[in-house]
């Protein structure tokens, strides 16, 4: 999943140079914390090797801890974030839809990580 992860980063990234290009900074640095979460799956494994020694948890289980705390300051900051958008319904309707896509690819990552 370490393709997929930098993939959504760089097409996050695009859709911030198109803000910025648009004159839309505000929008631009809205939509950047949908990049924590695949910076964090991808930093999980190093993280992982370094935890272990410390931690009683197999490699899955802090892959996944990382992944849900990925998700967590991901969601944070696009709470903290969105205060830039004025509208009030645009500022939900974001929200919403980046909380989801958070979420959904929270479930994947997590997904691919569970051995049965």
């Amino acid at each position: 999943m370490q393709v997929e992860c930098w993939s959504v980063i760089l097409i996050v990234l695009a859709i911030c140079v198109v803000y910025l290009k648009a004159h839309k900074n505000q929008y631009a640095f809205t939509v950047l914390p949908l990049c924590v979460l695949p910076l964090f799956h991808i930093m999980s494994l190093p993280l992982a090797q370094w935890i272990h020694p410390w931690c009683p948890l197999n490699y899955n289980e802090i892959f996944i801890g990382i992944d849900v705390i990925g998700l967590a300051l991901s969601t944070l900051l696009l709470y903290i974030s969105s205060k830039n958008i004025k509208n009030k319904k645009a500022r939900i309707g974001f929200l919403v839809c980046s909380v989801l896509f958070n979420v959904i690819l929270s479930v994947v990552l997590i997904e691919s990580n569970i051995i049965y």
